[in-house]
């Protein structure tokens, strides 16, 4: 290993990165299309490299240090000139500052990037959501799933009245607002929604038969926190009932007779018989004699003097 090189390790387990709501209206304002999807999932891949290099931080501006090499395979994903056009339309759109003309005398250091305004108020994503994003994915970077997810954070923060038990993490927006928000196409929406749902980052939270389905609500999961799509039940409904074959009362189960209980003496002595028919023939008669034998019914008729093929009555 050379004095140049170095071995990078970075952890992020635990920790989430801070996007800059500022810094997303920048990019929405000066980009478009494919440059707009560029520069949001851009802006998520350097506040992970910033996180991994000085911690996060809402007092000072997120910086790094990379030359074009290391943006364009490690931190971004992309060709170098991919990665130098991402880095140039973010700092055009002011959302970045790039430093790339930085020597220690004749040897010339990293290129110096810096968030343009601070963290006060932010996108989160965690590092365990950016992971899971990337093993469901065939890219190094998924910029699409990426950048849909950081554009689905934000609206979740800026709707976070109309959903205040939601925790920031429920928005509400239709697939041509999406697209309009994150710079894709709608089919492109449609595939990064099924990733993110694949990944188990994000779920549609079922709405009432009433609402229009124009638009749809959309849960966001941490992997980090546990946190999932299911919702509270109400009080008084699920966790309060009974199991299906719990005990019930006294008054109920314990004083109700079941199917073969003895029932009481008066109703058994009052009720009619047929009486049971021998299986033998009567003594000193032979066997075929029985099939004129007499037997009694309840009309109190017999079956004796009838002829064979006749129903008698």
């Amino acid at each position: 290993m050379s004095a140049d090189e170095a071995i990078v390790v970075i952890d992020d387990r635990a920790g989430f990165y801070m996007v800059p709501t500022t810094a997303i209206t920048k990019a929405r304002s000066r980009l478009s299309g494919a440059h707009l999807t560029e520069a949001l999932a851009g802006l998520a891949c350097l506040a992970r490299a910033a996180f991994a290099q000085h911690g996060a931080s809402r007092d000072e501006p997120q910086t790094l240090e990379a030359n074009l090499d290391e943006l364009a395979t490690r931190i971004l994903g992309v060709s170098r000139a991919r990665a130098l056009r991402i880095v140039d339309n973010l700092a055009e759109a002011d959302a970045i500052t790039k430093e790339a003309h930085r020597f220690d005398g004749t040897r010339r250091l990293p290129t110096r990037i810096a968030f343009t305004d601070l963290a006060y108020s932010f996108a989160y994503v965690s590092g365990p959501a950016f992971r899971a994003l990337r093993t469901h994915s065939n890219d190094a970077v998924p910029l699409g799933p990426l950048a849909l997810y950081v554009t689905l954070v934000a609206l979740a923060g800026e709707q976070r009245t109309e959903f205040p038990d939601g925790n920031r993490r429920v928005a509400r927006a239709s697939q041509p607002d999406l697209a309009k928000l994150s710079g894709l196409s709608v089919s492109s929406v449609k595939r990064a929604i099924a990733t993110l749902t694949a990944a188990s980052l994000l779920a549609e939270r079922a709405q009432p038969a009433h609402t229009l389905k124009t638009t749809t609500v959309y849960h966001l999961i941490d992997p980090s926190t546990g946190n999932t799509a299911a919702t509270k039940t109400a009080a008084g409904s699920q966790p309060d009932r009974s199991p299906a074959h719990s005990p019930t009362e006294d008054s109920s189960a314990s004083n109700r007779p079941t199917v073969h209980a003895e029932t009481g003496a008066e109703p058994q002595r009052d009720r009619r018989t047929v009486p049971r028919v021998p299986s033998r023939a009567r003594e000193g008669q032979p066997d075929n004699a029985r099939r004129s034998e007499a037997r009694s019914f309840p009309s109190g008729r017999s079956l004796s003097g009838c002829r064979r093929g006749r129903v008698c009555y």
